[in-house]
């Protein structure tokens, strides 16, 4: 991801930071915005989604971004990756 582009960070993508990460549930608002924009910026791309969407992971954390008007939205968190792949089969 270009390091100089503008993250917006959705309030749908904390609050599911916040019930999808249990150990970082009581987090401030603005630590869980700061590491989603940080995941946002350092992560890989694992997959791509319809719509111009991706599904991003870094250090073990997986979000979904998308992209509008040159800026990258967090739209939502998918938790870590085990609680990704659990709720997968669970559907």
């Amino acid at each position: 991801m270009k390091q100089n582009r503008e993250i917006i960070v959705s309030n749908h993508a904390i609050e599911r930071f916040k019930q999808r990460c249990f150990k970082c549930s009581n987090w401030p608002e603005e630590k869980i915005h700061k590491r989603l924009e940080s995941i946002a910026r350092k992560g890989k791309v694992i997959k791509k989604c319809p719509g111009n969407a991706r599904e991003v992971m870094f250090e073990n954390m997986i979000i979904r971004t998308a992209f509008s008007n040159g800026k990258l939205i967090v739209v939502t968190c998918l938790g870590p990756k085990a609680y990704r792949n659990w709720y997968r089969k669970a559907e």
